[in-house]
């Protein structure tokens, strides 16, 4: 697949600004392209006999630093940042697998016989409503600190520097640093960010974001239109709804780690994807210090606020319900639309984290160290950003480009074997991705081609450029009939 086109990672050239020998990063992009043509198989079946030893060789080799070929994810997204006024950052974490009795070394164990580790992410996608996906620009693996804290106080708790929720803060302060002067980030963060220093800090460096609060804040001053509210609802229950609007809220399956029934879950709990109705309301509060956070920090810190709510409830369902912090203005009906829609981005990063579990295969790696898997992450995120990529293309109506700048001719020519009635008419991007998604299985009354779908009809397409490519090149050796006198 000639990945050329601007909306997609160019695999083939991915490390070619790594600090190793070119020996060693014509073997890298080699790899990272293999995979990319088939992210399912296992290693030894997508890269080969020679290439999978190369692999466990260079990810042996003392001269390939993991942090060398992660910086080439994160340049490779920066490098594509410019598509749009507004990017957004998703940051999410996700806990990643594997099982196995031997487990892999510098992994915790689980109850189970499975070892894991936890991913701090941070996913940039365009801040339009196709939220494609642009790429990674930050990774941490984060381990749990195993002090006790019986005996200590929360605001000791809090303070304490080494406490998990600081990656939250590296995340932001890493991603600002790699993205200075390119493009302007508006980080989303779910719940689990919600943290008033922090949030403190981002406004003082001018940082914009979104942020779901995670449980009603104390208000230092009371609004005028609400002069008895204490607590940001509130202040915002009084408010006459802005608009109403009809959103679709994605499905979300049962946690991994929480096999408690979806009805006794308050946190993410499992729902089936639906047609909801949303109203909303916005204010500017000032938010209260509380008292475990520094003085420093300020007394106050004043935000933008967008409450949504979700109006008739499906009598089985759990009713949505968010309270959003914003820097993003909220003036108008469109704004505060906006920042709506900007939250509900975040629905890219569980896309994300679903496609490198099961679009990927990767916590089926058989690799026996925290390291090794670790690294294999520069290889699988570009893939997975380029699936998602991939979905967007095939979904976007206003710009349609040719095929060829994302297809090469050996790929175009088998899909047109497929359809013989498309002759050599032009082919656009939108066709030949519907193209793909069929030999995936996909029906058109299906409604737009998911990234899974896409992915299997890439392997088909793969497989049968295969044996397209060997009967051109037995063509070529054939020797010339004899023409009869």
């Amino acid at each position: 697949m000639s990945l050329g086109c601007a909306p997609l990672v160019v695999l083939s050239h991915l490390f070619d600004r790594s600090p190793v020998s070119a020996r060693m990063r014509k073997r890298l992009n080699a790899t990272v392209e293999s995979l990319g043509r088939n992210p399912q198989r296992s290693l030894p079946q997508a890269l080969g006999g020679a290439g999978y030893k190369g692999l466990m060789r260079t990810l042996k080799h003392a001269k390939v630093p993991q942090a060398a070929l992660l910086d080439a994810v994160y340049e490779a997204t920066v490098a594509r940042l410019s598509a749009g006024p507004d990017v957004l950052c998703i940051e999410d974490t996700t806990d990643l697998l594997f099982g196995g009795a031997r487990g892999r070394r510098g992994l915790p164990r689980l109850e189970s016989t499975a070892t894991r580790f936890r991913a701090h992410v941070a996913l940039c996608v365009r801040g339009d409503a196709s939220h494609a996906a642009l790429g990674v620009l930050d990774l941490e693996q984060v381990g749990r600190d195993e002090q006790t804290k019986a005996g200590q106080s929360f605001a000791e708790q809090y303070n304490n520097p080494t406490k998990e929720s600081l990656r939250w803060q590296r995340t932001v302060e890493r991603t600002e640093a790699r993205v200075e002067g390119h493009s302007s980030l508006i980080h989303v963060r779910d719940r689990e960010g919600d943290d008033y220093a922090q949030l403190s800090a981002m406004v003082q460096k001018g940082w914009r974001f979104v942020q779901r609060m995670r449980q009603p804040r104390r208000l230092a001053d009371a609004p005028e239109h609400a002069p008895a509210a204490r607590k940001v609802d509130e202040a915002m229950q009084v408010l006459t709804g802005i608009c109403e609007r009809e959103v679709h809220l994605s499905p979300r399956a049962q946690s991994k780690f929480d096999p408690r029934p979806a009805k006794d879950r308050k946190r993410y709990p499992a729902r089936c994807g639906r047609l909801a109705r949303l109203r909303f309301r916005a204010c500017r509060l000032d938010l209260l210090r509380p008292e475990y956070v520094p003085k420093p920090f300020g007394d106050s810190l004043s935000l933008n606020v967008v409450h949504v709510e979700e109006v008739d409830v499906p009598a089985d369902a759990e009713a949505v319900e968010w309270y959003l912090l914003t820097t993003e203005p909220i003036d108008t009906e469109a704004q505060v639309l906006r920042v709506v829609d900007h939250y509900r981005g975040r629905w890219q990063i569980e896309e994300f984290n679903k496609g490198l579990q099961t679009g990927c295969q990767y916590e089926k790696l058989q690799l026996e160290t925290a390291d090794r898997l670790w690294t294999m992450l520069a290889f699988y995120c570009p893939i997975v950003t380029n699936l998602l990529a991939l979905r967007a293309l095939a979904r976007q109506e206003e710009d349609n480009p040719p095929a060829a700048s994302v297809l090469d001719s050996d790929e175009l020519d088998v899909l047109r074997a497929e359809r013989p009635e498309l002759g050599n008419k032009r082919l656009d991007v939108r066709t030949a991705l519907a193209l793909i998604a069929r030999l995936g299985g996909h029906f058109a009354s299906n409604g737009p081609p998911g990234w899974l779908v896409l992915l299997r009809g890439m392997a088909t397409l793969q497989e049968r450029v295969v044996g397209w490519r060997l009967a051109k090149h037995l063509a070529a050796r054939a020797p010339p009939r004899s023409v009869p006198s």
